[in-house]
């Protein structure tokens, strides 16, 4: 299967990455600092970029047959993030008609 994968380089997010790469699915991360993804793989696609940003989330979710998100709240991040964050990526979904 198809996945996007959105927070794959935060606590939940790398063993959720690892465990779909196991499992043989085909995945698409979005994260703000590659560096901090250790992981590579022959069907990992990273992504930098921001789940705030809709042409990031679109680009990431564009081929996926389901999306798993595991983003957080950082010291950083701005009050509105999850909110910002999964406006874009249910829009995104919507627009690719991914119900998963």
């Amino acid at each position: 299967m198809k996945l996007a994968i959105f927070g794959a380089s935060g606590r939940t997010g790398l063993p959720l990455l690892e465990q779909a790469l196991q499992q043989g699915h085909e995945v698409k991360t979005l994260v703000r600092n590659p560096s901090k993804l250790n992981i590579t793989h022959d069907h990992l696609t990273v992504i930098q970029g921001d789940a705030t940003d809709p042409t990031a989330v679109e680009t990431t979710i564009t081929g996926s047959e389901a999306v798993l998100t595991v983003l957080g709240h950082t010291k950083s991040s701005t009050p509105d993030i999850m909110t910002v964050a999964t406006r874009n990526i249910l829009a995104a979904m919507q627009h690719h008609h991914i119900t998963d």
